[in-house]
């Protein structure tokens, strides 16, 4: 009898395992496919072209760091995170590059917390200097290109036109500059600057959020408006 009971409690216990797996993932292709049904396309940015494809966000080591940075978030921990495809456009010294990344957090609550960290001055101060490491790489690869003191700036985050929900929007924004020069062949001293933009949204537990890095001149406003119009839209259309 107690051998009976005891396979009987294995049972249960392997067929609520098995039933719990599946339900993530369930969550996991749902939330996935909501996540792609959100993100950046090709027709919302008619000008650029596609050069990567959309995926799970694995590169994870900026975002661990900034959570190390700032000491006010406790959790990395998202259910999903999905980058559309990367696109770009390229004339000369004109270079822009950008895509659009749709995380779910564990909660509503999280969502806030995330936002709230990421428009705060401590928040600025971490990014800047995870950005002027990350370009440090580039310009010891480039020898010629010279960087100077990078600034970070809160950007305003109006509710784009499409936005229809009854609550507050909830949205911030961010602009990073670098001024860097480079020397051409002929020894004649070019400025380039650099751009990196972030606008980002929260709907329920999930952050939406647009990545735009550019050269010369920062990421068009009208083209902004526009792309964070569809990402709000598109949201609020498939609410998972």
């Amino acid at each position: 009898t107690s051998s009976t009971s005891r396979t009987s409690s294995t049972s249960r216990t392997s067929s609520t395992s098995r039933t719990s797996s599946t339900s993530r993932r369930i969550t996991r292709a749902r939330e996935r496919a909501y996540a792609h049904a959100v993100n950046l396309r090709g027709y919302d940015v008619p000008e650029m072209t596609q050069v990567v494809p959309e995926g799970p966000t694995e590169n994870r080591g900026s975002w661990e760091a900034f959570v190390r940075c700032t000491g006010e978030l406790r959790s990395t921990h998202t259910v999903v995170s999905i980058h559309s495809p990367i696109f770009t456009y390229s004339h000369r010294l004109r270079f822009q590059s950008a895509y659009s990344t749709v995380a779910v957090l564990p909660s509503e609550r999280a969502a806030d917390r995330y936002l709230a960290v990421l428009a705060s001055a401590r928040a600025r101060a971490c990014i800047t200097h995870n950005y002027r490491r990350l370009l440090l790489g580039r310009t010891a690869e480039r020898k010629l290109l010279r960087l100077g003191q990078i600034t970070a700036v809160p950007l305003p985050a109006s509710a784009p036109t499409s936005y229809r929900s009854l609550g507050p929007y909830r949205g911030t924004a961010l602009r990073l500059t670098i001024p860097s020069s480079y020397t051409t062949p002929r020894g004649r001293r070019v400025q380039l600057p650099i751009y990196f933009e972030y606008f980002v949204f929260a709907y329920g537990r999930d952050v939406i959020g647009l990545s735009a890095e550019s050269f010369l001149r920062p990421f068009a406003q009208a083209s902004e408006q526009y792309v964070m119009s569809k990402l709000v839209g598109r949201t609020e259309a498939n609410g998972a």
